[in-house]
């Protein structure tokens, strides 16, 4: 089973939370916010026993204003990772690669840069660019005493990869650099309780949170590509929005996938909606979108509910349910709110 997450926040921004599982991964990345490009090495994104979580965030006022790191994750604890009741934190399911740094010339000396250096053993400059300096991070300090044996084997031989890796990477200015951005605060205040997007669909429509505008309530349904098909409720919820089309008409369903815009996941994702005869609309996550489920969704499959607003109304549900279930759940909802 193969897991790549991927995700890109400036600020909070964020570009793709998950890709990959059971496919092949992109192994081309560029991120713009960052002033990054590198390629996966193709046995990182095809390898047995080879799950990678990469994280990248961008925080222009910070001391460290990107980080990108990628996590390895082994065969053995992806269905912890994936349990929506285990207990054990997801830090030690996993263990640090590598990390990219990038720091503006007045902070290389700041407390933060020296603390994050020091997580790992090996730190090579990159080439610098303008007022920014980049930093290649790998061989953690903290060591693999959570891996396997066999997992231990498999990361050393991907960090025995990292030199070559870099050869790959490109730097560039950070196409954000200049951008005046508000703070983590001030987004999430001004966005407190609402599910706010402005994307598009899976054919490439624009779409935007204002189709809840026509509803009184709209379920949002989040899955991912890496799901299917072994966590799959797709006939369920296709008969529980095609009931909705007669029973309740003043309510709609929509679903995110959340490691889309990807090509390989959408070309899963349209598989699986021709085989259950899917007719609702799949959603990719805008930044503001990919935000939100990043602090919030815990497992796939989860589901919201929100009004004519967009505000997020009643209680979340997790895992798979039955056309019935969200039948039910919608039917107390507009008791609730007296439609």
């Amino acid at each position: 089973m193969k897991k790549i997450f991927s995700l890109l926040l400036c600020l909070v921004l964020l570009l793709s939370l998950f890709t990959g599982c059971g496919q092949k991964t992109e192994t081309s990345v560029t991120l713009e916010e960052a002033g990054l490009s590198f390629t996966i090495p193709d046995e990182w994104a095809d390898g047995d026993n080879v799950n990678l979580f990469p994280t990248s965030y961008v925080t222009a006022e910070a001391p460290i204003y990107a980080k990108v790191l990628y996590q390895y994750i082994p065969d053995e604890n992806m269905d912890e990772l994936n349990d929506l009741d285990s207990d054990v934190p997801v830090e030690e399911l996993m263990v640090p690669l590598f990390e990219f740094i990038v720091v503006k010339e007045e902070n290389l000396e700041s407390e933060e840069v020296a603390a994050e250096k020091a997580l790992f053993h090996t730190c090579e400059e990159l080439p610098s660019q303008e007022e920014y300096h980049f930093f290649l991070l790998w061989e953690p300090t903290d060591g693999l005493a959570q891996l396997s044996p066999d997992a231990g084997l498999v990361y050393t031989d991907m960090e025995d990869g990292i030199p070559a890796f870099k050869e790959t990477v490109q730097t560039f200015v950070p196409t954000a650099a200049e951008s005046s951005l508000p703070s983590q605060e001030e987004v999430a205040a001004a966005d407190e309780g609402y599910f706010n997007f402005i994307s598009t669909d899976l054919d490439g429509n624009a779409v935007t949170s204002t189709m809840f505008y026509d509803y009184d309530i709209t379920m949002v349904n989040f899955w991912a590509s890496y799901a299917y098909p072994d966590i799959n409720e797709l006939d369920q919820l296709e008969e529980f929005y095609t009931r909705l089309q007669t029973e309740h008409p003043n309510v709609n369903m929509i679903q995110v996938i959340i490691d889309t815009p990807d090509d390989a996941a959408e070309e899963i994702i349209a598989k699986a909606y021709e085989e259950s005869g899917v007719t609702f609309t799949g959603i990719s996550p805008d930044k503001n979108m990919a935000s939100w489920i990043l602090e919030n969704l815990k497992g796939l499959p989860t589901t919201i509910f929100v009004d004519d607003t967009g505000f997020i109304i009643g209680d979340t549900i997790q895992k798979v349910q039955t056309a019935d279930y969200y039948m039910t759940a919608v039917e107390d909802l507009l008791a609730e709110i007296g439609k």
